[in-house]
């Protein structure tokens, strides 16, 4: 008897696992206390914190792509996008 072998799901990452994976590690870079992580700055070389994080699901953006919105202390927001290739 001969069995096709299956495809290893235990590793198996998709966009909304990757989206959640790195809003984890964000939330734990911003409660680190104090002198513990590496200092954020701004243009004028000014220290910032992460203020808030959310999902693009959260924000409500009309994308069906996964990502994460990062508000910073001073106003400042980035979009970090997820898009699998493979």
């Amino acid at each position: 008897m001969t069995t096709t072998p299956r495809p290893n799901t235990r590793h198996s990452c998709n966009e909304l696992s990757m989206e959640t994976a790195l809003e984890t590690i964000l939330t734990y870079y911003q409660d680190l206390p104090d002198g513990e992580a590496p200092d954020l700055l701004d243009a004028e070389d000014q220290p910032v914190t992460i203020k808030r994080l959310r999902t693009y699901r959260d924000v409500g953006l009309l994308t069906n792509n996964k990502g994460i919105v990062v508000t910073m202390s001073d106003g400042s927001e980035f979009q970090v996008q997820v898009v699998q290739s493979k």
